[in-house]
């Protein structure tokens, strides 16, 4: 499933810095982004280019996405981080690899030859998708969607029959694949 939105910036959008509900937003956030998905039938969410480093510190691309969502050096321990690890030029379809990461590379392949994979999105997230996935995940977290009635002594919660807020769906509905 596409990941339209991450726990970070879900956090970031409803100012979030305390660890508390982490659990909760993350099952929430892979929740919202499953039933988005689905619902708006989007296409595959990442497209992969399989790499060769021949020694250098840089990969050229065949392809020039705007953006990267991961690299995998094959033997490394965990995916690079963008920034940290590598910087990308989307002008030019090429990765630099920091000091640090070719100097492992190089400790876990002495011969001078790197297989990896490198994942981009396949299409852009529109910004109004990931604001209504942002707003559906606050309305989940909020229990607006929960309704109470007092009977006698008891007070009883229940579900409303709306599944979804007017405009989110209608931002849904719009980005739609039908």
């Amino acid at each position: 499933m596409a990941d339209i939105i991450t726990v970070t910036e879900y956090k970031t959008y409803a100012r979030v810095n305390s660890p508390n509900d982490d659990t909760q937003i993350t099952m929430l956030v892979a929740l919202v982004n499953d039933y988005v998905t689905l619902y708006c039938n989007l296409p595959s969410p990442s497209t992969t280019e399989e790499v060769t480093l021949l020694g250098g510190n840089d990969i050229a691309l065949k392809s020039s996405p705007e953006t990267i969502t991961s690299i995998r050096i094959l033997g490394a321990p965990e995916d690079l981080t963008s920034g940290t690890d590598y910087m990308y030029d989307a002008n030019l379809g090429r990765i630099l690899l920091s000091r640090t990461v070719v100097a492992l590379i190089r400790s876990l392949n002495p011969e001078r030859f790197y297989d990896g994979v490198v994942t981009f999105p396949a299409v852009p997230i529109a910004s109004s998708l990931k604001l209504a996935c942002l707003e559906l995940v606050k309305y989940y977290i909020k229990g607006d969607f929960l309704q109470s009635k007092q009977v006698g002594v008891t007070r009883l919660s229940f579900s409303s029959n709306e599944d979804l807020p007017a405009h989110i769906r209608s931002v849904l509905n719009l980005n739609r694949n039908i």
